[in-house]
């Protein structure tokens, strides 16, 4: 699947950002987004790992993208990447459920994320809760996730702020909200891996 390339544009705080992309998409799935911003002083790049991807393409923004971008932009890193553990699209959690955990998963999603885990230093992970799919998937596609060589050899892995209280790293629109001032903390992946 060949890259799209794009621009878009998003307001934080009354201030318009201009970013160039670059997505994997197909229209009902989307592998990878990345963003830099146009107006970049820096080279720092960091990688996110959330739930699913709802609108979010070259030209066009949504909730989840406008948090992170904020989020960066107050850490001062001016190039990101998104991955999620489905990357098949809703816009809404529920609607995922109509889908195998196969057809949810998309069939070149494992290798497209492997990829950007090669391509990135640091790494943050914000797929939050299972509601509303089944919590037994769930788990088992985070173990899969966590499982991966790429990730296992992280050093620099990450989550924004507390964990939920199930004991998933939040994503970005949970409640609360990651705050764009929120720290990474680190990642513990033996003790996530132990309570799934």
């Amino acid at each position: 699947m060949e890259p799209k390339f794009g621009e878009v544009e998003i307001r934080i705080k009354n201030k318009c950002y201009k970013y160039t992309t670059e997505c994997i998409d197909n229209g009902l799935y989307r592998y990878v987004l990345r963003l830099s911003l146009k107006e970049a002083n820096n080279n720092k790049k960091i990688m996110f790992i959330l739930k699913n991807p709802s609108k979010a393409n070259c030209e066009v923004s949504d909730r989840t993208l406008n948090r992170l971008a904020g989020w960066t932009l107050y850490h001062q890193i001016h190039n990101f990447t998104v991955c999620n553990i489905y990357a098949r699209r809703a816009t809404k959690p529920e609607k995922l459920k109509a889908f195998s955990q196969n057809e949810r998963i998309g069939e070149i999603n494992d290798n497209k994320i492997k990829n950007c885990l090669r391509k990135h230093e640091e790494v943050i992970l914000g797929w939050g809760t299972p509601k509303p799919l089944p919590e037994k998937d769930y788990n088992s596609r985070i173990k899969e996730i966590l499982e991966f060589e790429e990730i296992k050899i992280k050093t620099k892995l990450f989550k924004v702020g507390d964990s939920s209280k199930e004991g998933y790293p939040k994503h970005p629109l949970g409640k609360p909200m990651w705050a764009y001032k929120a720290e990474k903390l680190p990642f513990d992946i033996q003790k996530a891996l132990e309570s799934l």
